[in-house]
């Protein structure tokens, strides 16, 4: 009987060993394969990573458009709106941010604060999503700059499409709060996504993303607050931080998951015949974040179009999580 129950415990370590064994095989080649999709190394992922991303608004209402940028701890940055844009990904930290009285675990609303919009230096004008205080270098009361906070009135505040944002402009001699977010890098264990930096017509925008990457499907960027932007690979543009570009020149290509069209202008039907046509007479999907919060969406964030096929458009690239499950079987023990 000790016999066989020694055998027993041995088989059973034997599977734990191999098991052990095989997770580090995988952690080292995804770690490898990782490294090989980008030009240099994805620092250390802090292990609160592991549980979701953190954000928080600052507690200090201490901050003009000037000083918008330094107004973060180590290890966050100033948010863009696209980073945050599905506050259920992520995690608030109430440690560091402004609570309400009801805020309980999560994010106050009807708070606002500074946010990045992804666009070029722009003094603002009268237009949430484009005014930026010159790229957060002004406070003067001539520049206007681009201010979001969760909705309070559910059913009547006016929304940043696709989100349950609402906007302001202040001009940037106005102390504000600032909406931060956690640093975070593509890495093995969370999903990332660019734009290309080329330009590829319908028949050759299936080859256009870099080694681990794949063209992306609609459903796969649906909510980009869900991924990181890759700014070592994807176009950007000046107060996208760390967060994708919007305007309307910042579009690409998008799979939509349909059959091949007959060539049908239709956005989310066009497919440029399963991308294989760079006819103008044939049409393709493609979409963009724009810049412009008060513009009503088409589906979640983006706004969709159908482009003829010869035209050449950047791509919009994705690298899903890589995902490591070890079952130990003991059938047979």
């Amino acid at each position: 009987m000790n016999t066989r129950n020694g055998c027993h415990r041995g088989r059973l370590a034997g599977v734990a060993l191999r098991s052990l064994a095989l997770f580090i095989i995988v952690l080292i080649t995804s770690v490898h394969w990782t490294g090989e999709a980008r030009a240099s190394a994805a620092p250390a992922v802090p292990t609160q990573q592991a549980l979701g991303r953190h954000f928080y608004l600052t507690p200090d209402l201490a901050y003009n458009g000037a000083a918008a940028l330094t107004a973060c701890d180590a290890g966050f940055h100033m948010a863009s709106i696209w980073e945050i844009a599905d506050v259920t990904n992520l995690i608030y930290d109430t440690g560091r941010g402004y609570i309400g009285a009801d805020s309980g675990l999560g994010a106050p609303s009807y708070v606002t604060g500074w946010a990045r919009t992804g666009y070029y230096q722009a003094s603002g004008e009268d237009t949430p999503g484009i005014g930026n205080c010159q790229l957060w270098t002004s406070s003067s009361n001539t520049d206007r700059g681009s201010v979001a906070y969760l909705s309070a009135d559910w059913l009547t505040d006016p929304r940043i499409g696709g989100t349950e944002w609402t906007y302001m402009l202040f001009t940037c001699n106005t102390l504000r709060r600032v909406w931060c977010v956690e640093d975070y890098h593509p890495s093995w264990n969370v999903g990332s996504y660019y734009l290309t930096m080329d330009t590829y017509n319908g028949a050759e925008m299936l080859s256009a993303c870099t080694n681990g990457y794949h063209v992306a499907s609609m459903w796969e960027i649906l909510d980009p607050s869900a991924l990181v932007y890759d700014t070592s690979l994807g176009y950007t543009q000046a107060d996208s931080g760390q967060g994708p570009p919007s305007y309307q020149w910042a579009h690409g290509w998008i799979r939509a998951g349909n059959w091949a069209a007959d060539g049908s202008p239709v956005a989310g039907v066009a497919n440029c015949q399963a991308w294989t046509s760079n006819s103008p007479n044939a049409y393709g999907t493609f979409i963009d974040i724009r810049s412009d919060w008060t513009v009503e969406r088409d589906i979640g964030i983006w706004l969709a179009f159908a482009g003829a096929c010869n035209i050449e458009r950047r791509v919009w690239c994705v690298r899903p999580p890589l995902r490591v499950y070890l079952p130990i079987v003991l059938r047979g023990l």
